[in-house]
């Protein structure tokens, strides 16, 4: 009896602690609630001569370079404090390192693409240098996110967070950058996606005559993030700490 009795009292705080930290009904809401709004596309601009988008059809992309000779065994150095120090740039303090593996041709030519702090950078799969650079066919140097979509989408696109994302997509065979961007007014998620050029297929980044090609897009996130969703209400009910999130 009495083990059934703390069962019961048990689902009964349950019950009251699921109620009490989602009530979306409530005025503010309360909880885990639906977004306000879905992120709504507000601007994109590609490489595609079909495209309606308003940022046109004109080049977008990075500039890049053949790699520097080199070989690599086990593992090769990434986007570093001392790359981006070299490329006359201040590396932030936290990194957040991640990237995508492209596949190879029957060359063997193929990249790993590597985000790290703001900036990016390709490197080749045979010789592990880097191949984006600040100028076609230039020295390789690591390239700030922004790079990709400016100057046209920097009124969407400028201030990332370190948060941002590097991938290939083996469905689409395309590489995929993406990151969160705040600028006045409200935060926006800009993504890249690698396209082709002639002969030149998308899953490579060494691109056409020392160009890579992009189709970017900018959401905005401000209409689906919620308001103060940070701001925190502690209650006391029954010995239990209930934590409501505003919206």
């Amino acid at each position: 009896m009495r083990q059934l009795v703390l069962t019961l009292a048990a689902v009964m705080l349950g019950s009251m602690s699921a109620a009490g930290q989602n009530n979306c009904s409530a005025t503010p809401p309360l909880g885990t609630c639906a977004a306000p709004a879905s992120p709504a596309q507000v601007w994109c601009a590609g490489n595609n001569s079909s495209s309606t988008c308003p940022g046109g059809t004109s080049w977008v992309g990075f500039f890049t370079t053949a790699p520097a000779p080199g070989t690599w065994s086990g593992q090769f150095e990434g986007l570093d404090a001392a790359s981006i120090l070299s490329s006359g740039r201040t590396p932030l303090a936290q990194a957040d390192p991640n990237g995508g593996i492209g596949p190879t041709n029957a060359s063997g030519t193929g990249q790993y693409l590597e985000f790290a702090d703001t900036f990016v950078q390709a490197f080749d799969r045979v010789t592990g240098n880097g191949i984006l650079s600040p100028k076609p066919n230039a020295a390789a140097a690591p390239q700030p996110i922004t790079f990709l979509f400016t100057p046209q989408g920097s009124a969407y696109c400028t201030n990332p967070s370190l948060d941002g994302i590097a991938t290939y997509d083996r469905l689409d065979g395309v590489f995929v950058l993406a990151n969160i961007f705040h600028v006045a007014g409200g935060y926006y998620y800009c993504i890249g996606v690698s396209s082709s050029k002639a002969s030149v297929p998308a899953s490579n980044l060494e691109g056409f005559n020392g160009q890579s090609f992009w189709n970017v897009y900018a959401y905005n996130l401000s209409s689906a993030i919620p308001q103060n969703a940070n701001v925190c209400t502690i209650r006391v009910l029954v010995g239990w700490v209930l934590c409501e999130l505003g919206p």
